[in-house]
């Protein structure tokens, strides 16, 4: 019966005196849209190339944030890891979350290259 229509998903809610408006916003926000990407990164408190130590099973380890809301297959429905960092010690991590407890900005920082002039 419906070879000829595309298919539509429609999410219907039930209640009495729902915010309609708030629901609409709050589920737009929630789309994989581009807007929302960068909305989420924006909110991020580092940056790809930041130096950073994550906290690991061996304490914390330097290292260099290399991509920013990481998602893997295997990660659950929903789940977005604030970042991807390649440590120093040549392992690849993702942090689950973007707290002082997980990751913080690296105790060193390099010097600063120097303007050729």
């Amino acid at each position: 019966p419906w070879a000829h229509e595309a298919p539509v998903t429609k999410l219907t809610l039930i209640g009495k005196n729902l915010d309609h408006e708030a629901l609409r916003k709050a589920f737009m926000r929630c789309l994989a849209t581009e807007e929302n990407d960068n909305a989420y990164k924006d909110k991020l408190r580092f940056q790809t190339g930041d130096r950073v130590e994550c906290n690991s099973e061996s304490g914390w380890s330097p290292g260099v944030i290399v991509q920013l809301a990481y998602r893997e297959p295997e990660f659950g429905v929903g789940f977005l890891a604030p970042y991807q960092v390649s440590l120093d010690n040549g392992r690849l991590i993702f942090c689950p979350s973007d707290d002082d407890m997980c990751i913080r900005l690296a105790a060193e920082q390099p010097p600063a290259k120097k303007a050729k002039h």
